[in-house]
C-alpha cells in the first residue's frame, strides 16, 4: 500500500490539472460571450481564480524522481569512454 502522503501528493497533482482545465474552459466560455457581444466576466475571473488555484496545487507538490530513461545507453557510453581512456 502507499502511504498517504504519497496520496496526497498525487490528489494534489490531479486537482491542480482539473482546476487547469477547468480555469481554460472558462476562458473560452468567456471569449465566447465576448465575441457575441455580451461579455460575462464572472466567466474571466472564475477562470482567474481557477488557474491560480491549479498552479498553485500543482506547484505545492513535490518534483517527480528522475526518469531512468536510456540508463543502458548511458551505461555503454561510459564503458566505451573508460575504454578509450585506456587505451
Amino acid at each position: 500500500m502507499s502511504d498517504e502522503g504519497s496520496l496526497r501528493d498525487e490528489f494534489g497533482l490531479r486537482m491542480g490539472k482539473f482546476f487547469i482545465f477547468l480555469g481554460f474552459l472558462l476562458f473560452i466560455a468567456f471569449s465566447l460571450t465576448d465575441q457575441a457581444g455580451q461579455p460575462d466576466f464572472d466567466y474571466f475571473f472564475s477562470s482567474l481564480i481557477s488557474l491560480a488555484l491549479g498552479f498553485y496545487l500543482r506547484r505545492s507538490a513535490p518534483k517527480p524522481p528522475p526518469a531512468e530513461r536510456f540508463r543502458t545507453l548511458r551505461k555503454w557510453q561510459a564503458k566505451r569512454k573508460a575504454k578509450q581512456s585506456r587505451e
